[in-house]
């Protein structure tokens, strides 16, 4: 059965080298179109986002592209979106494998970070509603219209 199927490559193709680019282009194809498929199913929020309510991003994502860009610099910037991006793996795992473990002290890291969580909503809060108050009435139908769109 492939020698029918590689005969008919040879008289296709007859020259040795082009079929080799041949089958190295399906390949290269073949890669491309997966590494496609797996960027469409698998999309991801925009980084300093991940963890804030889902109403706030829809928000963020509805935003204009420019004024978008602009809250993502500003979170960039700010220290408790910065401290919320390091997520403190190592501190987790010294409490978690501590002999004997303390309850009191994954407690505390948890607190903190839930802190922080607040903290770094509060000023995505602020810094959307500075951004759509610089918007005209019509910037803030068209936000309205995209609210639940992917930008």
């Amino acid at each position: 059965m492939s020698n029918g199927r590689s005969t008919r490559l040879v008289e296709a193709i007859p020259s040795r080298m082009h079929r080799r680019i041949f089958l190295g282009s399906l390949s290269l194809n073949a890669l491309i179109i997966g590494f496609m498929i797996g960027d469409a199913l698998f999309i991801h929020p925009p980084q300093p986002l991940r963890a804030v309510e889902v109403s706030r991003n829809m928000l963020f994502d509805a935003l204009p592209a420019e004024a978008r860009q602009q809250v993502a610099e500003l979170l960039r910037k700010d220290p408790s979106f910065r401290d919320l991006a390091e997520t403190n793996i190592a501190d987790l795992r010294a409490v978690l494998t501590a002999d004997p473990f303390d309850p009191a002290a994954l407690e505390r890291l948890l607190s903190e970070k839930s802190e922080r969580m607040k903290t770094a909503e509060s000023v995505l809060q602020s810094a959307l509603v500075d951004r759509l108050a610089a918007l005209t009435a019509e910037d803030r139908r068209e936000v309205a219209a995209r609210l639940g769109r992917r930008p």
